[in-house]
Formats: structure tokens, sequence, C-alpha cells
């Protein structure tokens, strides 16, 4: 039943069982660099990544190198055995973000920034650090975007490039517009959590409260037998592929 919701939906939500206290040590890792605004010394691209937090982009990349409580959910065998169920091959989780607040990101589709072949064997999984209700800007997705087809410059009658990106963004409104779907919000409870196929429309609501945090966790995935490329780096005659850097 989770299957066929997911793959007519393009989302799964779920619950996990007995994180609480894992849960507790990540925001507990974390607790010391959200308050003193500082990347941890250990991460990937820490000029950059303190420079999105000296910007107020308050957000960690890969802290699973860094935390071991960080690494463990991003491993964790109930999101593993879910992904197993839903793709069918082995998941294998390559970049994990943390948030303090809400992002307000646009609406926009994973699979332009981490595309695979073949096309949608990628995912995203969004985990609440704590409970996060509409005024701490939470996610937002449109059921069954996730169907829309594989982007490329036909289509978009423009070229897919990252000096393009503002493009696609409308593109994709325009497309919600069209389609007329119909947007759902994710408010969910501390260790509730939501699966979205890499191919889904999302993005963040408005942190309309900034005086409560919105701590929550991504983490994206591949699976076994597809090949990751980036889009808006590659060109109709070159495929930017790529080899992540897997979290074993």
């Amino acid at each position: 039943m989770n299957k066929e919701y997911f793959l007519k939906s393009g989302f799964l939500k779920f619950q996990l069982d007995d994180v609480h206290s894992l849960i507790d040590e990540i925001n507990a890792d974390l607790n010391w660099h959200w308050n003193n605004l500082r990347a941890p010394k250990n991460v990937p691209n820490s000029e950059i990544q303190q420079t999105w937090l000296d910007q107020g982009n308050m957000r960690i990349q890969d802290a699973w190198k860094c935390f071991e409580s960080i690494h463990s959910i991003a491993k964790l065998d109930q999101i593993t055995s879910i992904l197993l169920d839903l793709y069918g091959s082995k998941p294998l989780p390559f970049q994990t973000l943390n948030f303090l607040f809400g992002t307000e990101q646009s609406v926009h589709s994973d699979s332009v920034h981490f595309n695979s072949e073949p096309f949608r064997k990628m995912c995203g999984v969004w985990l609440a650090l704590e409970d996060i209700e509409y005024d701490q800007g939470p996610l937002f997705y449109y059921p069954k975007s996730h169907t829309l087809p594989e982007l490329n410059n036909k289509i978009l009658d423009f070229e897919i490039s990252t000096e393009n990106y503002p493009l696609i963004v409308n593109y994709w409104k325009n497309v919600v517009n069209e389609k007329k779907y119909t947007q759902e919000v994710a408010t969910l409870k501390k260790g509730e959590g939501i699966i979205w196929d890499g191919n889904l429309l999302h993005g963040g609501m408005n942190h309309k409260n900034k005086n409560k945090t919105r701590k929550s966790m991504v983490t994206h995935f591949y699976f076994e037998g597809s090949n990751p490329w980036r889009p808006l780096t590659s060109s109709p005659n070159h495929k930017d592929y790529f080899e992540p850097e897997w979290i074993n």
C-alpha cells in the first residue's frame, strides 16, 4: 500500500520509532554551532559554509562527517527499509542538510540539481527534529507533480544552466498554476518525516514566527544501479556525471 501510494502521489509520510533520544543528541551536537553561528571545523567546504551562516542561511551541509548522531540518522535501518520497499534497490545516502530555520525556498525539483539515469532514481528524506507547525516555515509540496517529464532545453525553450535557474523556477510556478496542483504542507511532530520523489515539486513556506526554530534534517539518496549527474552544469553534448561521496 505504501509503495502504491508513493508511486501515485510522489511522497510518503512516516513515523520513526524510538528515535527521540538520537534526535536530542543531534540537537545537542549542533546547539553550540547554531548559537555561535559557527560551522563545524571538520565539515566539508567549511569556509563556504561559514559564509552561508554569516549571511543568515542557517543550514549545515554534510555534518554527518562531524557527528555520529547525524551519520546514524542518515544510515538508519528504519529509513533504509522503507526506501528499499519503495524503490526495490539499495538506497545510497550521499548528502545531509541540517536546518535551524525554514529555508523559504521557492518551488523546485531536486532532479535539476541531482538527476539520475534512469530518471527518478533519487529521493529526499526530510525529518522533523522538533514539532513543526505552520508558522515555522514547514516544507510544502505538490502531490503528483513528480510525474512531470524530465526537464530538457526543448521543454523549457532555453538552456538548463545555473544562470537560467530563475527562469526554471518561473517555469515550475507556471506549471503549478496550469496543472492546478494542490499544495500540501508538512506540519510534523518530532520524529516524523516525509520522503519525496526527486522530481516532486516542493519548497519552504514563509517562516512567520522567527521566535520559533524549525530544526530539521534532509538526507538525499540515490539508488544502486543509477548513474548520478548534474543538469545545471551539463550541456546538450555533455552530461556532468559525478561520483557522490557516499555516506558509509
